[in-house]
């Protein structure tokens, strides 16, 4: 009898073990700026803080249209970033740029848009940009 009632404590430590490390993720702070590209408010672009540490998790950003950002982390969404060193990177979000006028006219799929963002930006690999989130509210300002 003794043994069973062993196994549920064991039983019971694991289940609230789980239960509590699973359902609030990493610990993160809020990070919010604004990003221009020479001077003037980025748009229509996709902002990732690729973690320089392969432990860490990547965190996205919506931009506005005046390049201000929100950062927020995981597949779960969780409002900021993990504390830690990441590298910038920015793509042009092609999703939002309207190719009707492109496609008007065309035999064959026209060329996409040109890319407002520097090649370099579009990878963490390539990315010269690198920046540091700290364990409190974060505002950070990027300029290329």
């Amino acid at each position: 009898m003794s043994r069973y009632l062993g196994h549920s404590a064991w039983i019971g430590v694991f289940v609230v073990f789980v239960i509590g490390c699973g359902s609030e993720g990493p610990k993160t702070y809020s990070v919010t700026g604004k990003i221009t590209i020479k001077g003037q408010p980025a748009k229509d672009i996709r902002l990732t803080f690729s973690p320089v540490d392969p432990k860490g998790e990547a965190a996205t950003g919506v931009v506005a249209p005046d390049g201000t950002y929100t950062l927020s982390t995981g597949i779960q969404g969780k409002a900021g970033a993990m504390p830690g060193k990441y590298k910038v990177v920015i793509a042009a979000d092609l999703s939002k740029v309207d190719m009707s006028a492109a496609y008007s006219g065309t035999k064959g799929p026209p060329k996409p848009p040109e890319s407002p963002v520097p090649k370099e930006y579009e990878s963490a690999q390539t990315s010269p940009k690198e920046v540091e989130v700290q364990a409190q509210s974060n505002t950070i300002n990027i300029d290329i």
